[in-house]
């Protein structure tokens, strides 16, 4: 098992927008919400994103955009296409079949749903899913809220990169089981991608694609010198990671740290991710 420690949990049925400021935004400090989404339509009852024909028969003709490519934010990742969302929930769902899988791995082109606004192009889908309470104030009580929310959609083991963003990201799982590694901003990433790099506007990209993968000298070293914040979240669950923390998220195929260690190979997975800017 590498050597991960579990982040902290707060109760999001007490956790407050003031609470939320001082404990996490403020410190600076991750903190998971275990079912602060479960109850949203997305993730439960007759509208679940789970059920792949639902979604299909109402939304499938919609187009949306996704990414081609072995790894998404890494430089081999080519520009976006635009493809009907029933295809692409086609795709996922056919992934999660071991004899498709295989296939992948030399035959078939690769495609992601990640940092998506999904809902510009499925308005339907927005209602399904709510900013918590508690993060819809703005931080540190300034200015209007302005959250930005991005979809991922992914296959069986589906990883993101290590990287970091500007803005405070508030993720929720809605679908499978998603492993997050979180790094604190100080870590010097062995190696970092050029900020020209890749089809992704996305900057300060590590390119150690899995760290979980010893057969890679810089995440051998850095699992060696590092001990990973981590969580394995499941339908419902949320994460909040603070801005210029370093974070690797990855598909896996069950709730525990023990079949979050491998690559995932069964379980496609959906979330939705809010970020907003930090106060200046």
């Amino acid at each position: 098992m590498p050597r991960w420690e579990a982040i902290r949990e707060l109760d999001p049925a007490t956790m407050t927008a003031e609470r939320m400021r001082t404990e996490c935004i403020d410190s600076e400090q991750p903190a998971v919400f275990r079912g602060v989404a479960a109850d949203w339509p997305a993730v439960s009852g007759p509208r679940a994103w789970s059920d792949w024909d639902r979604l299909g028969r109402l939304h499938g003709h919609n187009m949306v955009s996704v990414e081609q490519g072995e790894v998404f934010y890494a430089a081999d990742a080519l520009a976006g296409v635009r493809v009907p969302f029933g295809l692409y929930l086609i795709y996922m769902h056919e992934a999660a079949k071991p004899e498709v899988l295989a296939q992948m791995h030399s035959q078939l082109p690769k495609m992601y749903l990640g940092q998506v606004d999904l809902f510009a192009d499925v308005p339907e889908m927005r209602h399904d899913v709510k900013l918590p309470d508690f993060a819809c104030e703005p931080p540190a009580g300034r200015g209007a809220s302005h959250a930005v929310c991005n979809a991922w959609f992914g296959r069986p083991g589906q990883v993101s990169p290590i990287h970091h963003d500007p803005q405070h990201n508030l993720l929720v799982h809605v679908r499978g089981y998603k492993l997050c590694l979180l790094y604190k901003p100080t870590v010097a990433m062995p190696r970092t991608v050029p900020a020209e790099a890749g089809s992704s506007a996305q900057r300060n990209i590590s390119d150690i694609v899995d760290p979980r993968n010893d057969d890679d000298p810089a995440a051998a070293t850095l699992s060696a010198q590092v001990v990973a914040k981590a969580v394995v979240l499941g339908p419902g669950d949320g994460l909040y990671m603070p801005r210029k923390w370093w974070h690797f998220c990855a598909a896996v195929d069950g709730p525990t740290m023990e079949e979050a260690a491998s690559p995932g190979r069964t379980e496609p997975a959906m979330g939705i991710n809010f970020w907003w800017p930090h106060p200046r």
